[in-house]
């Protein structure tokens, strides 16, 4: 199984251009046939990009993971990333 991920803690600076994203994510996952995970709570104790290192624990669970900042949003029109890039890479 596959996962697209992204990491949202919540923070009162950035709350609204995150979630902005969060529908063109979970559209694109389900579109692949991948799952959706949204990392939102912070469990290593740094800054919002340290918990990042939250994926590590995600590769024991799926084949592959396509990770995405909280700020990016996905063209309706892309193409399946799984598909796009070879399992080796």
């Amino acid at each position: 199984m596959n996962a697209v991920v992204t990491l949202t803690i919540p923070n009162k600076h950035n709350d609204a251009w995150m979630a902005a994203g969060l529908p063109s994510k979970r559209a694109y996952a389900d579109r692949i046939g991948a799952n959706f995970v949204n990392i939102t709570e912070p469990k290593l104790g740094g800054s919002a990009a340290s918990e990042k290192y939250q994926i590590g624990e995600l590769l024991t669970r799926y084949d592959r993971i396509f990770y995405l900042d909280a700020d990016t949003v996905i063209d309706p029109r892309a193409p399946n990333i799984f598909d796009v890039v070879p399992r080796d890479h």
